[in-house]
């Protein structure tokens, strides 16, 4: 255990002569500086004149069904349905058996048939009043207004949850019929629903947990990628200066050896991240004083360690069990490559979505109410990212134990015996 605390104190006193550590302090500083700050603060509804008090999501299953008809009727028109398998963006083609699966599907929903259904919406289009302004050339319509294709009486919810799982097993997975995306339905706000939702808000959590949500959310953006550099770097560096040939001739076993590595990385990359979270934490104090709603001092903490912290653990548990393995610039293309399977999947999901992604979004100040509802999704999340964590931190150590007796000594080429 000494020898354990011994090396982790000079592995993070290295890290404090390491220049990688103070670009990566000015990164998410910069980051936050450019993001967060630019955001509207929380302040109780006053009505107004123009009637607008932000969003909320909507349980009106009647609007669900018939938000998500019109979704399907435009892709099905045109029979072009955008879905996200494996987190990238991707446009579908039904094959001409699928789509007449789906044709049956939409009927069934409409209660009418494919041609009654098509004559009613070109009539509809044709209703439209344009008018054109010649020189910007931009065309106004009442588009949304009075759209004619709502689902019929008869359809029960359960019966139209069971046509959209249906339709997504030809879509594919990721598109906009999953039980997840069909129920991300948001709808205005009356002035009463933002006062009762800030209301909600004050009385469960004060207001300093959603400058924390916010906070988690952006700089959660590049925690998913910047940590895994220090990984990276650190085994190049032992590569360099050969460190394993005289390890190896000392009494350091492969787990503290690799433990203590890991764990200064994690150390040095979260602690200014906590360090950071004090700006937001004393203006969500100054906003909390303005609306004489009790401070949470704690509450940046928490979130940060249950937030921020597993995205760093796997992020540099990854990228170092990688770069252990092949010993080259394979590590850095993985990491990208997640990193930027993340972003996208978290884009394409919505901006207040947890999942299964490495970075759980909410980009959205308050919204405790769509936050209550995401939140059992988000701690299965984070429990999964920091088990996976540690799985791959035993592999590490695995990998490290087999190449300090030289073996796994092919540095990302496939050795000889397996070469054809």
């Amino acid at each position: 255990m000494f020898m354990f605390f011994n090396l982790l104190k000079k592995e993070c006193g290295m890290w404090t002569k390491n220049i990688l550590l103070y670009i990566y302090i000015i990164m998410i500083f910069m980051f936050y500086t450019t993001q967060m700050t630019n955001e509207n603060d929380i302040y109780k509804p006053v009505q107004n004149a123009t009637g607008n008090y932000g969003y909320t999501l909507s349980n009106d299953e009647t609007l669900i069904m018939n938000t998500a008809i019109e979704n399907l009727v435009y892709e099905y028109s045109n029979n072009t349905f955008v879905t996200y398998p494996f987190m990238f963006y991707q446009e579908k083609s039904l094959s001409e058996k699928e789509a007449e699966a789906v044709g049956e599907i939409l009927e069934a929903l409409l209660g009418k048939s494919e041609t009654q259904w098509e004559l009613e919406l070109n009539e509809y289009y044709n209703s439209f009043t344009e008018t054109t302004d010649k020189e910007s050339v931009i065309t106004t319509t009442n588009q949304f207004e009075n759209y004619p294709l709502i689902i019929d009486r008869s359809v029960e919810y359960s019966q139209f949850l069971m046509l959209m799982e249906q339709i997504e097993s030809y879509v594919g997975n990721g598109s906009k019929y999953s039980l997840e995306s069909i129920q991300q339905v948001s709808v205005s706000m009356t002035y009463k629903q933002a006062v009762d939702n800030y209301e909600v808000m004050v009385k469960a959590e004060g207001i300093t947990s959603a400058y924390a949500r916010l906070f988690c959310d952006y700089i959660g953006i590049i925690l998913g990628i910047i940590p895994a550099f220090f990984a990276i770097t650190r085994v190049y560096k032992d590569k360099r200066s050969q460190v394993f040939q005289i390890i190896n001739t000392k009494k350091v076993s492969t787990f503290t050896l690799v433990t203590s590595k890991y764990l200064a990385m994690v150390i040095v990359t979260f602690v200014p991240v906590l360090l950071l979270s004090i700006l937001p934490l004393i203006h969500s104090i100054f906003i909390s004083n303005i609306n004489g709603v009790q401070v949470q001092y704690f509450t940046f903490v928490i979130y940060c360690f249950g937030w921020l912290l597993p995205t760093i653990l796997f992020v540099i548990a990854f990228a170092y069990f990688i770069a252990c393995l092949f010993e080259n610039m394979l590590s850095v293309l993985t990491s990208l490559m997640v990193w930027f399977g993340a972003i996208v999947s978290g884009a394409g999901n919505g901006l207040i979505n947890a999942s299964y992604n490495l970075i759980p979004r909410f980009n959205e100040l308050g919204a405790y109410l769509k936050f209550e509802n995401m939140l059992p999704q988000l701690i299965e999340n984070r429990i999964i990212y920091v088990i996976t964590s540690l799985l791959i931190v035993l592999f590490t150590i695995i990998v490290v134990s087999k190449k300090r007796v030289g073996g796994l000594q092919f540095n990302g080429k496939l050795p000889k015996h397996l070469k054809g």
